[in-house]
């Protein structure tokens, strides 16, 4: 079976035990995520089954949206609420104008340096290693883009926002950034994934949902958001099967999903006009060689 599972992850499970859970439900271990959640955060997990691994980063590069609460007057070490305290100070006031200002700041391209407990690997190590071992590393910024970044509520000690951004981005550390700019220490207290590119946390299912026997499982064509050409020409699903070019003179998108009738079974790109080029093969070794046979 493939496809694309939903899952409202709970706070207090990590992005792997969900993983696990399916591996187990489906007897399987082709299965993968993309855009992993700490386990304080919530919400939306996008789990790859089988074939449906292998659409997993088209997913991935869609832009994040979450709803974050940031506390005042605290640093922890891992920026969020499941860190030590390495630093307090009284919170200066502030206002919604001021909020506004500063979050208006961060909208565009962004340089970014990665909270030290996360997982992006400096040196071939990831640099909760390095924190975890009490050894200084570091950290080269990256650049992330910020679509939107708006004030939902404030309190006098924190903070309540929407942020849509780029692929890479830390809402961990965009929180404290944030704080900083306000003249404040801060860290996160909640996290929410809202949505991956087009597909919504409304969508998902429970994490619990996962034990039940009515698992919803979405086709690979309905996940990904790229024109399908449904394919019935002999020639041309040949062609596509052996992972040659194809020469589309209708056709003008980036990327094409192409299905075998209604089975999902490439994604082509486009390299010059009316050429396009297999980048990712959707079906396994032994499905191919029976259905080129029957292609003949």
């Amino acid at each position: 079976m493939d496809g694309i599972i939903l899952v409202d992850k709970k706070i207090g499970v990590s992005s792997y035990q969900a993983i696990k859970l399916i591996k187990k439900r489906f007897n399987t271990n082709k299965v993968g995520h993309c855009g992993t959640l700490d386990p304080f955060a919530s919400g939306l997990l996008i789990i790859g089954l089988n074939q449906a691994t292998k659409i997993l980063p088209f997913l991935e590069n869609e832009t994040k949206e979450y709803i974050a609460t940031i506390t005042l007057g605290i640093l922890t070490d891992t920026f969020d609420n499941q860190g030590n305290v390495i630093k307090e100070k009284s919170i200066n006031k502030i206002n919604k104008k001021q909020i506004e200002e500063v979050l208006q700041s961060f909208i565009g391209e962004i340089e970014q340096i990665p909270p030290v407990f996360s997982a992006i690997k400096v040196s071939g190590k990831h640099l909760y290693e390095y924190a975890r071992n009490n050894e200084n590393v570091t950290i080269p910024s990256r650049k992330v883009k910020i679509y939107e970044l708006n004030l939902i509520d404030f309190t006098n000690d924190s903070l309540k926002i929407y942020v849509k951004c780029s692929k890479g981005t830390y809402i961990r550390t965009l929180g404290v950034d944030i704080a900083n700019k306000l003249d404040n220490l801060g860290y996160l207290t909640m996290l929410r994934r809202i949505k991956i590119g087009d597909i919504s946390v409304e969508d998902a299912q429970s994490y619990d949902d996962l034990l039940d026997e009515n698992i919803k499982i979405i086709d690979i064509k309905d996940a990904l958001n790229m024109k399908k050409l449904f394919i019935n020409d002999h020639s041309i699903l040949k062609r596509t099967y052996n992972g040659q070019k194809l020469i589309l003179k209708n056709e003008i998108d980036e990327n094409i999903l192409i299905c075998d009738n209604q089975l999902p079974i490439a994604i082509y790109q486009k390299k010059e006009e009316k050429i396009y080029q297999c980048i990712r093969g959707l079906y396994d070794e032994d499905y191919k060689y029976q259905r080129l046979k029957e292609l003949q």
